[in-house]
């Protein structure tokens, strides 16, 4: 499998949700996923904007991202993502999940 989309439950497509396949075909060679950014004083970015790095200027959302797989496999996501949580749920009271997660990643790697 190349690419999949992962929609939270709680989102509701107005349109046809097989048109997000065509932004796979918009991506360049390095991307790998596809995401919106978090609008102003969103509830992640209050919660977070202090504990970790965030990508653009309120961090990205997950509730719809597209995955190119193989993009993610040759970049080694699985150990990437279990290195920053290792890294940055060390000490904290509360683990990162996948939006955190990525947003973390995302900082580091702005062209993905």
């Amino acid at each position: 499998m190349d690419a999949v989309l992962y929609v939270d439950t709680d989102v509701l497509f107005l349109d046809s949700i097989e048109n997000l396949w065509e932004y796979f075909r918009k991506m360049d060679s390095l991307q790998m996923l596809g995401m919106v950014e978090e609008p102003a004083n969103n509830w992640f970015f209050e919660n977070y904007r202090d504990l970790q790095p965030i990508i653009g200027e309120y961090g990205a959302n997950d509730g719809v991202l597209l995955m190119n797989l193989t993009r993610m496999r040759e970049f080694n996501w699985v150990s990437q993502v279990a290195e920053i949580h290792n890294l940055y749920s060390k000490d904290q009271k509360e683990y990162y999940f996948d939006q955190g997660l990525i947003n973390i990643l995302l900082s580091k790697n702005p062209g993905i």
